[in-house]
């Protein structure tokens, strides 16, 4: 559980200059300032972790530690330690960070239905608190702010009589304190996990998508990601608690290459009625919930099929459909989580279809 008191206030400026009659820049600048309280803890439920926390965690904090032994777990109360106080109890923190974000993007339009632009852009993400199954305060420590520098090269084209729009960017992302889920030692578990800021970390890429009108009926919809991403020297310990440095590894769930491709026909069959019929496939390559190296942390690549059709009322008051989800049935894995020495693997939804009915009064 865990309870969080945010307030956020920020200043904002917006500024567009036409410079030619080809180019025009825009420029905006925030400043931000905000604070987070939170309080919170793993609690055990009416008794269930009173006779483990009370006869061998509180034996073995006291042995580790060369303490004397905690207070006893209460019933319904908090069983996360804190070495500091001795003590189960409560996790608390209080962060309070300000920062000043901007950017400056450029258009350029050296002709009818064509746009180039590049952008440079400095963010911030807040800092963040996880909500763990924590053991230990440390693991519900929060992470602090992260920032981004962001640029972006890209073209805008409306091509074969603007029955095809392309586009496409190049981007370059340069992090400075990534938040980054990670293991820190324990001298019981061995390691536990916890938010934490990674020093440097980098990721570019190819984003592009393309609409394109084959038919006054039938319209195509694809896109590709193309992303390399890499953490800087980060000096951490992996799942067993062994030193390690996660220089050159991918950030989590972050697979190279994503590709969708989507089909559309809509088309009236009467006075009254039209009939709409949507296919739509995803396939994305492999990638990791956790240390590369690790195969208990692989997610494979996967592709999802999903498609749909029906009928509709030209004055759009009523539409009918049946569909079908993930037609391809694969089976896969979303997210890769560990706790408690066991790894979770949480799959995709099972193949599933049905029916809609919507009116609209």
């Amino acid at each position: 559980m865990g309870e969080f008191e945010t307030k956020t206030w920020s200043v904002f400026a917006n500024a567009d200059w036409q410079l030619t009659p080809d180019f025009s820049l825009t420029t905006c600048i925030r400043h931000t300032d905000g604070s987070q309280d939170y309080v919170g803890c793993s609690v055990e439920v009416n008794g269930s972790m009173q006779p483990n926390v009370n006869v061998f965690n509180r034996t073995y904090f006291s042995l580790i530690y060369a303490t004397p032994p905690a207070a006893p777990l209460l019933e319904n109360g908090c069983n996360t330690f804190d070495v500091a106080t001795n003590s189960f109890g409560a996790v608390t923190s209080s962060t309070k960070e300000d920062n000043i974000s901007w950017r400056a993007m450029g258009n350029w339009t050296p002709q009818d239905n064509l746009v180039l632009f590049a952008s440079v852009t400095q963010g911030y993400k807040s800092a963040a608190t996880p909500v763990n199954a924590a053991s230990k305060s440390e693991q519900n420590a929060p992470a602090t702010q992260e920032s981004l520098l962001a640029d972006e090269l890209g073209v805008k084209a409306s091509l074969f009589d603007q029955r095809m729009q392309a586009n496409a960017a190049l981007f370059y992302y340069d992090y400075e304190d990534k938040q980054l889920a990670a293991f820190f030692p324990d001298p019981i578990c061995k390691a536990l996990s916890r938010l934490q800021n990674i020093p440097t970390a980098e990721a570019y890429g190819l984003d592009a998508e393309v609409t394109y009108l084959i038919s006054e009926e039938l319209t195509a919809f694809g896109g590709l990601t193309l992303l390399h991403t890499e953490i800087g020297a980060f000096d951490t310990v992996d799942g067993f608690g062994l030193p390690v440095n996660r220089q050159g590894d991918p950030f989590l769930y972050s697979p190279e290459t994503v590709a969708s491709l989507a089909l559309l026909y809509d088309r009236p069959v009467s006075a009254d009625l039209g009939v709409r019929a949507w296919l739509s496939g995803r396939w994305q390559s492999e990638s990791t919930a956790g240390t590369p190296d690790d195969a208990l942390y692989d997610i494979d690549s996967y592709g999802l099929l999903n498609g749909s059709i029906g009928i509709y009322c030209l004055d759009d008051h009523w539409d009918i459909s049946v569909w079908g989800k993930k037609r391809t049935d694969e089976y896969y894995w979303q997210q890769i989580t560990s706790n408690a020495n066991v790894i979770l693997r949480f799959a995709g939804m099972q193949q599933t279809y049905g029916g809609s009915l919507t009116y609209r009064h």
